[in-house]
């Protein structure tokens, strides 16, 4: 993911490669949903999360990923942040990618469907993400 040119972040280019088992994935290596700023050097990461859960994991692979992957190709990367909360009748979620400092939100009537909009959004890059306004210095 590159930076953010008006308002919005643009994604960067996705590469299909292959992942440590031999899968062909998309995405620039480390990771397979994970965009990077720079798409060459596929390493592998293996013990490079910040917590695993399996089974969520199972389910959900690229929103487990944003949030957990603390290493890439590139090197060190900050993890995701994601806000739930209720209003209006409805479960919303506020995803930030600490890295490329830019966000995007997605709502549901239920918690198991808003998990799995916030998995649509990341693995087929439909996320509408726009760059986060910067707190007013005091």
């Amino acid at each position: 993911m590159s930076g953010p040119q008006n308002g919005r972040v643009s994604e960067a280019r996705s590469v299909p490669h292959s992942d440590a088992h031999g899968a062909t994935v998309r995405g620039g290596g480390g990771g397979r949903f994970v965009r990077r700023q720079a798409a060459e050097a596929a390493a592998s990461v293996a013990g490079s999360v910040a917590a695993c859960d399996r089974s969520f994991a199972d389910r959900y692979p690229a929103l487990h990923e944003w949030l957990t992957l603390t290493r890439d190709d590139v090197g060190q990367r900050m993890t995701a942040t994601l806000l739930l909360f209720a209003e209006a009748g409805r479960f919303k979620a506020c995803f930030c990618d600490r890295q490329a400092d830019a966000s995007f939100f997605r709502s549901s009537e239920s918690v198991e469907g808003l998990w799995s909009a916030l998995e649509s959004a990341l693995a087929d890059g439909s996320a509408d993400w726009r760059a986060r306004r910067q707190a007013a210095k005091r």
